[in-house]
């Protein structure tokens, strides 16, 4: 049996259930999940899974209706909103499907965002964003605005500005789902090389089998519980 700190992620009989009037839609049902420190976990399954409410809780963004989340040791269940940001902001990074860059800003401002948001001084953030631009490969196109950019190098640019505090954990909801088959692969080989080369945890949500492929383990998702999942790579 593993110890419980060689766990990033802990979900332990998590429900999440959405009312509308008097009806309820139950998102996750029970589901139980443990993701390694320092592993790459694909999420797969059809709509309406329950795949993105996994990650929304996992990240903080969304609170379950009941059940226990941990994340990095801490037991954030009871945590008030200002704790639950400061860990968000502090430990976790995102990566979305829509890149959510800032058009009028630059990539390097784009990819800063998240440390002005914690008031880290000016030439230290340009400093931290122009190495997380490198790690993806775009340290020359830090001047260039979003739309300079190929909707490859905006998801880049996306997973430097998740990357740009070295979260502990990214998150990543179906990264490639607005890229072709070569940039996507591009994709997940950077995400890879960052799983590997600095320890980061990755949870990625994915409808393509590909990019489930090059990770550690898929954990499939029905009507909100996990219905299988398979290790590929220890």
């Amino acid at each position: 049996m593993e110890p419980d700190n060689a766990f990033a992620i802990v979900l332990e009989d998590v429900w999440k259930i959405y009312r509308i009037g008097k009806t309820e839609y139950p998102a996750l049902r029970g589901l139980t999940l443990m993701v390694r420190r320092g592993e790459m976990l694909s999420v797969m399954g059809p709509s309406g899974s329950g795949k993105s409410t996994l990650l929304h809780i996992a990240g903080t963004l969304d609170r379950p209706t009941r059940g226990r989340v941990i994340l990095e040791g801490i037991d954030i269940s009871g945590l008030d909103d200002s704790r639950l940001s400061e860990i968000r902001n502090r430990k976790i990074g995102f990566v979305f499907q829509a890149y959510n860059l800032i058009n009028r800003l630059s990539a390097l401002e784009n990819v800063s965002l998240p440390l002005a948001v914690r008031g880290v001084p000016l030439p230290e953030r340009r400093a931290a964003a122009l190495e997380a631009l490198r790690l993806v490969g775009l340290k020359d196109a830090a001047r260039k605005r979003p739309l300079e950019l190929s909707g490859g190098e905006q998801q880049r640019v996306a997973i430097a500005r998740g990357l740009v505090g070295r979260p502990r954990i990214l998150l990543a909801d179906e990264p490639t789902g607005n890229l072709d088959s070569k940039n996507a692969m591009i994709i997940i080989d950077i995400l890879r090389n960052i799983n590997k080369t600095l320890g980061t945890t990755l949870v990625i949500v994915t409808h393509n089998p590909e990019v489930a492929e090059r990770s550690d383990r898929i954990v499939r998702l029905r009507d909100g519980r996990v219905e299988s999942e398979v290790t590929l790579h220890a």
